[in-house]
């Protein structure tokens, strides 16, 4: 993928400098994880927050709009949770990794 204006980072390290090539020239790396990125035509900003339950309904309600994608790695059962704590381990996953209860 490559182009995007915005790129949310919260893993840091060697996974930050790879979402560089993928934000378009002017776009923006926001991180949690770490230094932001120094790289020309791309913007690095560091986001310090302490969200409240109102800022959380609006980014649900802007990713069920559709204006905000969320990358999905692997969804499992909760049954499969060693597994899914083994991919995070891993740190070879690129995108969330989702546990679901029931059926």
């Amino acid at each position: 993928m490559s182009g995007v204006d915005v790129a949310f980072d919260t893993v840091g390290g060697d996974t930050t400098r790879t979402l560089v090539p993928t934000v378009r020239e002017g776009g923006v790396i926001v991180t949690i994880a770490g230094p932001p990125p120094q790289e020309p035509g791309v913007r690095g900003e560091l986001l310090i927050m302490s969200p409240d339950a109102e800022q959380l309904a609006r980014i649900a309600e802007l990713v069920a709009a559709g204006d905000v994608r969320v990358e999905l790695a692997e969804v499992l059962p909760l049954s499969e949770v060693q597994r899914a704590h083994e991919l995070s381990e891993s740190r070879h996953t690129r995108g969330k990794i989702v546990l679901t209860v029931g059926t």
